[in-house]
């Protein structure tokens, strides 16, 4: 065959230079079957293993509600209240005139004549008198017992 002239190819021509093309093509391999999942979900053990996983889920799931249906029925059930009393640290002790300076950064500033309380480690240190001048967020109490410190915790009872 002669194909350098393409022009002059006819249709027994195509018909003969397809039949050499297929010819001379590498032969494919067949493709492998992919399995078949069908079969595999309709089978015995399948269906009892799903079973088995529904059960078990779905007992696990009741367990939980019944918890929680037994929680909210108690009578014990806790409320917790927010302590909204103000609270403040020693920022100055002057000893030889038994008065602290008591700053509040955060709450309102106790009034005069107000009964506070100094607490280092949460154990009772001193007991104190708001007696002002306040200024800002500070303010001045007297030392009626204990020995207060600086950064001690301040707070009424």
């Amino acid at each position: 065959m002669n194909f350098s002239n393409h022009s002059s190819i006819d249709a027994r021509g195509s018909a003969d230079l397809m039949e050499c093309l297929l010819k001379n093509m590498p032969r494919q391999y067949p493709q492998k079957k992919m399995p078949q999942l069908c079969h595999s979900f309709s089978s015995p053990l399948f269906i009892c293993l799903l079973t088995l996983a529904l059960a078990v889920s779905g007992c696990r799931t009741g367990s939980k509600t019944k918890t929680a249906e037994r929680s909210s029925d108690d009578s014990t059930n806790i409320v917790l209240t927010p302590n909204l009393k103000p609270v403040g640290r020693i920022a100055h002790v002057n000893k030889p005139g038994r008065f602290v300076v008591v700053n509040y950064t955060l709450g309102p500033i106790p009034r005069p004549d107000q009964r506070i309380f100094a607490y280092r480690n949460g154990l009772r240190i001193a007991e104190l008198r708001v007696t002002g001048p306040e200024e800002d967020t500070n303010t001045v109490a007297d030392i009626l017992a204990g020995d207060p410190q600086i950064q001690d915790e301040v707070r009424e009872d």
